[in-house]
Formats: C-alpha cells, structure tokens, sequence
C-alpha cells in the first residue's frame, strides 16, 4: 500500500514537471506546426504545377489558310472581248542527208592445189582447143614429141619442146608465163610425155597450162583438122 502511494506520488510529481515545463509554449509549437502545414502546402503546390505543366498537350501549329479565289462577276448583255491566242509559227528544220559509205568488198580469191603427178593436170579436149584456136584466144600448143616427128606436121602454131627428164628454164625460155599453154603428144591414153611436160612447166612457176587430151594428135589429124609442116 505504501508502495502504491509512493508511486502515485512520484507519478504527480513528474506530471507537474511536464506542466511546469510546458507552461507559456503551446503557442510558440503550434506556430510551428502552422508554418511547417503552411511549408507543405507550398511544396505541394508547387509539385502539382510541375505535373500539370508536363502533361499539358503540345501546341500544334494552325493551319495556313487557302487563298480564296476572287470571282469576278459577268455582266448580263456585255459582249466579251476575244482575247487573241498566240500562234504556233512551225519550224522545220532540214534532214541530215545519210552518207552511204561504200566499203570495198574483197575480191574473191580462188586457190587451187597445184598438181603433184601428171595425172592431175587439167585436161582440154581437141574440140575445145580448135574452138579457142578459131576464135582467135591467144593460146599456146607445145609438141612434146620428138624433133624428127614435129618436123613432119604439127598442130599450126605449135612450139616444139620435146620431152626430156628434166627441163630446164633455159629449154622453157621460150613459152610466155600469162598465157594457156597446151601440151600434146601422140602416147596414147595416158598422155605420159605432154603431161609429164605440163608437170614439170607448173613446177617452174606456170599458172596456166594444161594437157590434150587422148587421141591427142592423132585423133586431131584423124579428124582432118588442118595441120602444118
């Protein structure tokens, strides 16, 4: 009990304390509750214009207005005046003239082998070579036969130039190189010596010679062409 009394005591001294220590400064902290209320107000003002300022839509540019057109009204019963259109003047200008340009076609080359056995030399028959004589081609014959035989009658015109093994330049000094030399002979099928002639002539540089064919000069004097001595 006495116990309890003390603590009663106790309890309303510190009581008194507080009151004692409070007494005069209820205004001065609710001041300053004020000012502290008043200071968050402030802040929280502030903070709601911020907010506001940044979710307020962006001004958008107004739009240029269209000029309007103006309309000039008519007048019933005037006569409208013509306004002359500006005339197209063509001009023509002249055509380039086209330049054919001729180009000079090659001329066309015929090559042909040159023979190597005197059975490849070109053959004229004797009716071939009394129509180039009549018409006056100038043609060369060649008797291939011997001298004593060309001596007894050959063909008119014709050069004696008897076989040999070989010939010489000398011996075929006498034959014109851009002429139709014809050779003949009387051997028989074959024409062994006039063609063996014609052979060895190409090989010197003739072009153009070719070989009677067989009968040769029999067959010419069997069919009663004309002959000389």
């Amino acid at each position: 009990m006495e116990i309890n009394n003390k603590l009663i005591k106790e309890e309303e001294a510190v009581k008194e304390r507080i009151r004692k220590l409070f007494a005069g400064k209820p205004a001065k902290i609710q001041r300053r509750i004020d000012m502290r209320r008043g200071m968050n107000w402030l802040l929280a003002g502030v903070l709601l214009a911020i907010v506001v300022a940044g979710c307020a839509p962006t001004a958008t540019p107004s739009p240029t207005p269209s000029p309007v057109p103006t309309f000039t009204p008519t007048v019933l019963g005037a006569t409208p005046t013509p306004v002359p259109l500006p005339t197209a003047t063509p001009t023509t200008a002249p055509l380039p003239t086209p330049t054919l340009m001729t180009v000079p076609l090659p001329t066309p080359t015929i090559t042909e082998p040159l023979p190597t056995t005197p059975e490849e030399v070109s053959r004229i028959s004797m009716e071939e070579l009394k129509e180039l004589m009549d018409s006056g081609a100038d043609v060369v014959v060649v008797d291939c036969q011997p001298r004593s035989v060309y001596e007894q009658g050959h063909i008119p015109g014709a050069i004696s130039l008897p076989w040999a093994m070989e010939i010489t330049p000398t011996d075929a000094q006498q034959l014109p190189q851009d002429k139709l030399i014809i050779t003949y002979c009387d051997c028989g099928p074959g024409e062994a010596d006039s063609a063996d002639v014609a052979l060895q002539l190409i090989r010197m540089g003739f072009k153009n010679v070719k070989v009677l064919a067989d009968p040769s000069i029999r067959g010419w004097m069997e069919a009663g062409y004309p002959m000389e001595e």
